[in-house]
C-alpha cells in the first residue's frame, strides 16, 4: 500500500489492470477477520501460493446467484475507475463455481451485467474477461469447461477475449490441460 508523498500523483494516473485476484470475504472461525488491522497483517502473511488459495476459494461460498456476480464485479469495476483504470481484463475462474452447483450461465451473466452497468457509469472504463481453467481440477473438467465456454459463443461475440489457467501449482507441469488428442 502507497504511503510516500507520491500517493495522489500515482493514483490519479490512468491504468491498465491485467490481472487481479478476487477478493476474499470474513469467516468467523478465523482470527484474521477479527479486525482491518488483523486482516491487513494476515495478508503480509501467505506463505504460498496455496495459503492464499485457501482464503480465496472461502470467499467464493457466497457466490450463488446472478445478482451476486453482478454486485461484486461492479463493486470492482467502481474501484478500479476510481482508481483511473482505463482498461480492466477480469480474469475469473468459472469451475470455482461450477464446481459448487453454480452454472456458468449465472457467473457470465452476473459478470455481463456488470461490464454494461459500468459502460454507462464509467465510459472511459473499458473491460473485457478472461476465463481460467484451475488446475487443481481434473483435465475432465477443464476440457468441459471450454467447451461449455465455446459452445456458448463467448469468444466469437467478444464476451470473453481469451482464457488463462490459475490455481494451485502443486498437481505439476500444467501440460496435460493442453489440447487433446
Amino acid at each position: 500500500m502507497c504511503t510516500d508523498q507520491f500517493h495522489g500523483f500515482l493514483q490519479a494516473l490512468p491504468k491498465c489492470e491485467h490481472h487481479k485476484n478476487g477478493v476474499t470475504l470474513p469467516s468467523d472461525t478465523d482470527a484474521a477477520f477479527a479486525s482491518p488491522s488483523a486482516l491487513r497483517a494476515r495478508y503480509r502473511e501467505f506463505k504460498s501460493l496455496d495459503d492464499f488459495l485457501q482464503y480465496y476459494y472461502t470467499g467464493f461460498s457466497v457466490l450463488l446467484t446472478t445478482d451476486d456476480f453482478a454486485d461484486l464485479a461492479y463493486a470492482y469495476l467502481a474501484i478500479a475507475h476510481a482508481q483511473s483504470v482505463r482498461h480492466a481484463e477480469v480474469f475469473f475462474d468459472p469451475q470455482a463455481h461450477t464446481s459448487r452447483g453454480v452454472s456458468y450461465a449465472t457467473v457470465i451473466e452476473g459478470l455481463s451485467t456488470a461490464r454494461r452497468r459500468a459502460a454507462v457509469d464509467f465510459p472511459q472504463l473499458s473491460v473485457a474477461f478472461v476465463p481460467c481453467l484451475l488446475r487443481h481440477l481434473p483435465v475432465p473438467s477443464a476440457h468441459s469447461m471450454l467447451d461449455e465456454i465455446v459452445t456458448a459463443g463467448h469468444f466469437d461475440d467478444g464476451t470473453l477475449i481469451g482464457f488463462g489457467m490459475s490455481s494451485s501449482e502443486a498437481p505439476g507441469h500444467p501440460e496435460p490441460h493442453g489440447p487433446r488428442r
